[in-house]
């Protein structure tokens, strides 16, 4: 049985609506298997991602993606960003003790589509999260250790 469908209109510039009408038969089924295929991805990578960092990391992860504007076309190229001036420009790394080096090395040691993926997680963690449990077990999602 199918899974019944939901109706969405999404406004994309021209030179994508050719990307996917040439990668994927049309427009439609492009955007179809990229919205329905990123939750897929997030969930994959988040689970090769688990134990990369330490909580105290995932933290300053997110305390410096805080207010994080994600754009499509620049997915994948705030958070190692905001990650460093954090740390240099408000001093995280000792706020949170983390060695600061090691996790720019981390940090810089991933994918794009692991950058990307950590930066939507923690977007999505600020937009979801209303109390510490919730924030505790999306930490734990990526640490795999309890806060």
């Amino acid at each position: 049985m199918e899974k019944k469908k939901s109706d969405v209109s999404v406004k994309i510039d021209a030179d994508l609506a050719s990307w996917y009408s040439e990668r994927a038969g049309s427009v439609r089924a492009g955007c179809t298997m990229a919205l329905e295929g990123w939750p897929t991805i997030m969930a994959r990578e988040l689970r090769h991602l688990r134990g990369a960092f330490e909580v105290a990391e995932a933290n300053l992860i997110l305390d410096a993606a805080n207010g994080l504007f994600l754009t499509g076309r620049l997915l994948g190229a705030h958070l190692v960003i905001e990650v460093r001036d954090h740390m240099e420009l408000n001093g995280a790394a000792a706020h949170f003790g983390v060695d600061g080096d090691a996790l720019m090395v981390r940090l810089g040691d991933l994918s794009p589509s692991q950058i990307a993926v950590l930066e939507w997680w923690a977007a999505w963690v600020w937009r979801s999260t209303g109390d510490e449990n919730e924030w505790a077990a999306r930490v734990k999602e990526l640490t795999g250790e309890e806060p």
